[in-house]
């Protein structure tokens, strides 16, 4: 039994022009706009709370006083969690070890000890995630498993394909949602700790800074 030929890949005229598109759009677009950081004037103040170390010390000092005062001779420790970067597992682990060391369940006492978060890159997410679900007396953990679905990314994979060409080659570039800006919306939308645009019936106002620290020491968090 003879096999006829086999069937060729042949590359479409169509491809070819998208792709030539999108490498022109990409030469063009030289202000680099549509990757800047989107920035919320109205969430609260820009300058951290305390002016130096000296004074936030003496308010977590001041924190370990009352019911959460040492008994006589304990130590009390002062704690400084730096979390490194490393994508969603790095934003899950610093927000359920987070949620193990000072969650709800562990009372108001141990979340005094916390004197200072470092975090960079999904271990920043993650620290933000937890604050954010503190002020709402939930679990970061669980607020970064729902920002791991596939709401943020596939919008901000769509923003890339879809959208990626067009500032570049559009008058109206600067109202066009940006792939960063489509993302963190994604995240805003499922985490369900960072409240809303604060439009509309039923919609939540932006979690603020001076409300996301609710629980920690000074009942706020620094910018």
């Amino acid at each position: 039994m003879e096999r006829g030929p086999r069937p060729r890949l042949r590359p479409h005229p169509w491809f070819a022009l998208v792709v030539a598109i999108w490498w022109v759009a990409s030469i063009i677009n030289t202000e680099g706009i549509y990757h800047d950081a989107r920035v919320g004037r109205d969430l609260g103040p820009a300058t951290p709370r305390y002016s130096n170390v000296e004074q936030a010390l003496g308010a977590w000092l001041q924190a370990q006083s009352g019911n959460c005062r040492p008994k006589a001779g304990d130590s009390v420790p002062l704690v400084l969690v730096a979390a490194p970067g490393g994508g969603i597992r790095a934003a899950y682990w610093t927000a359920a070890t987070l949620d193990s060391l000072f969650g709800p369940e562990q009372g108001d006492c141990a979340a005094r000890r916390l004197f200072a978060v470092s975090g960079v890159s999904g271990g920043s997410v993650g620290a933000a995630a937890w604050v954010g679900a503190r002020a709402e007396g939930t679990h970061g953990g669980a607020a970064v498993k729902r920002m791991a679905q596939d709401r943020g990314l596939a919008a901000a994979v769509a923003g890339l394909l879809l959208r990626g060409p067009v500032p570049a080659l559009h008058r109206h570039r600067h109202s066009l949602a940006r792939r960063a800006a489509l993302l963190e919306d994604g995240w805003t939308e499922t985490a369900g700790v960072f409240g809303g645009e604060g439009e509309g019936e039923g919609s939540r106002a932006p979690l603020k800074w001076a409300t996301s620290g609710r629980g920690l020491i000074g009942s706020r968090c620094s910018s």
